[in-house]
């Protein structure tokens, strides 16, 4: 498997991006179930941080995190790294098709947008339940349009196309990082079983327990770094 490298760090991933990585991955067997690979590299990512699951080889302990058998541990490790090769390869084309439409500048948020609206006949169902969700989710906390996109980004995990479109639109904040539980940690928003319930809707790959599980996750992380909130 190609491992992928990024030696410039983690910078702020374009939508266009997260489409072709999206497209990219295919699930794989862990043990005898299929789980897309996006789906581990998140989840390792986050609890473990990806130099350091890769240099001590603590896959044993990965598998016990998701309540995967250990002798399935080997599964994991072939998916992570089949992640973090599509992740590698969509930012190095979205380097190389950035650099060519906008002379090296990174693109506005308009230019963002225009590769999303091309699939705006796919994404079109999908947007009006999100918007539904953001609508219930508003009226029950009295949040702003932008709190909630975040809390969905936070809790669900991974970015729906629905989303996606949502973001690409002036409505909406344009390009969220991809996979910095430190900083998503500040922006995270208090939700209770109800809020954790209908967000679990909208993300049918992960479970109430999954996203409850992310939830404690990021209010350690938030703790640990600022002890006063």
């Amino acid at each position: 498997e190609e491992e992928g490298s990024d030696d410039e760090g983690e910078p702020t991933a374009t939508l266009e991006e997260v489409l072709i990585a999206w497209d990219a991955l295919s699930p794989i067997k862990v043990g005898g179930v299929d789980v897309e690979p996006g789906r581990i590299y998140r989840a390792v990512a986050s609890r473990f941080g990806e130099d350091n699951v890769e240099r001590t080889g603590r896959w044993g302990d990965v598998a016990g995190s998701l309540g995967v058998s250990e002798k399935d541990a080997e599964d994991l490790r072939r998916g992570f790294l089949k992640a973090k090769a599509a992740v590698a390869r969509a930012k190095r084309q979205a380097a190389a098709s950035t650099a060519k439409e906008h002379d090296g500048k990174r693109p506005s948020s308009s230019a963002l947008a225009a590769p999303v609206a091309r699939h705006s006949k796919k994404f079109k169902q999908g947007e009006n339940a999100v918007q539904a969700v953001v609508a219930s989710l508003q009226a029950r906390t009295g949040r702003s349009t932008k709190d909630v996109l975040l809390a969905l980004h936070l809790v669900t995990g991974e970015y729906s196309r629905a989303l996606l479109y949502l973001l690409a639109t002036p409505r909406a904040p344009v390009g969220f990082p991809l996979w910095m539980p430190e900083q998503d940690a500040f922006l995270l928003e208090s939700a209770d079983r109800g809020d954790i319930a209908a967000l679990s809707a909208l993300s049918p790959r992960f479970s109430l327990a999954d996203i409850e599980a992310r939830l404690t996750y990021l209010r350690t992380l938030r703790s640990r770094v600022n002890p006063a909130s």
